[in-house]
């Protein structure tokens, strides 16, 4: 299993957001705030280069986008007052804002009929789309997929948690998977520079299953689709949303978690 080397997520959120806290399972009450969303328009608002949150701030929201290709550089710009806050899937801002030494920040929810969607892994090969659609069948009926939402997306381990042991055979090929390493709870580097999290777990087990070796390769979240339609990869997992702009260029799978937005701001 191979991969980009990049500087691990852990340490990075050690320095701009969690202080001094990796503990799993530590966890304070969030920071939710009941201000209506519409109180940012007009106002500077961070997104991930090629997330849909920037479609959401400008067209929905009437606020000004800043690009960022690390989610931690947008949360320090909001603790600085460069910008009034970041946009960011709902489960990864709970984690972020229930984290201790985070008791500075909060968020406000967009709504889900502006933006909610199914989150898929990607790829150009329709076979690929067809067994992991199958997989994901398998694990849903034996409770494997309850159980993982809950570890990683409902109870948040944390960056330390541990991932399960899955033994890869590699009798049939290696899957190539491209991921973006700063989707934390989705896809993430631990300190020990290895990928982690619900959508490695996926991948991981999707390869298992097909008796598969794997290759990861960790790039910036607005590569993803790029990897995938130039041929680089054969699948791509993080927090995908399928949307209808992607549709047009990549096939997704079946759901494997619904996608809402929130933004992150400064108490």
């Amino acid at each position: 299993m191979t991969k980009k080397i990049r500087l691990p997520f852990a340490i990075l959120f050690s320095v701009l957001l969690f202080t001094a806290c990796q503990q799993s399972g530590n966890f304070v009450a969030g920071g939710k705030i009941e201000h209506s969303f519409t109180e940012f328009a007009g106002k500077r608002i961070g997104v991930g280069v090629g997330t849909f949150c920037g479609r959401v701030t400008e067209r929905d929201l009437k606020a000004i986008p800043a690009y960022y290709s690390e989610i931690s550089a947008g949360i320090d710009d909001v603790r600085r007052g460069r910008i009034d806050g970041y946009m960011t899937d709902l489960v990864v801002t709970k984690m972020l804002v229930s984290t201790p030494g985070n008791e500075d920040l909060e968020y406000v929810e967009v709504p889900a009929e502006l933006f909610y969607a199914p989150m898929g892994a990607v790829s150009i090969k329709p076979d690929i789309i067809v067994r992991f659609n199958d997989f994901l069948d398998d694990i849903k009926a034996d409770g494997t997929l309850k159980e993982m939402r809950d570890r990683w997306l409902e109870k948040m381990p944390g960056v330390d948690a541990a991932m399960p042991d899955i033994p890869l055979a590699a009798t049939n090929g290696t899957l190539k998977v491209v991921t973006d390493g700063t989707k934390i709870p989705f896809s993430y580097t631990g300190v020990k520079n290895e990928l982690k999290g619900y959508s490695i777990e996926l991948a991981l087990r999707f390869a298992a299953r097909e008796g598969m070796g794997i290759e990861f390769m960790d790039v910036d979240f607005g590569r993803l689709i790029p990897y995938v339609t130039s041929g680089r990869a054969d699948l791509a997992i993080a927090n995908i949303s399928a949307t209808e702009e992607r549709k047009r260029d990549v096939l997704f799978t079946d759901s494997i978690y619904d996608d809402q937005f929130s933004i992150i701001t400064k108490k």
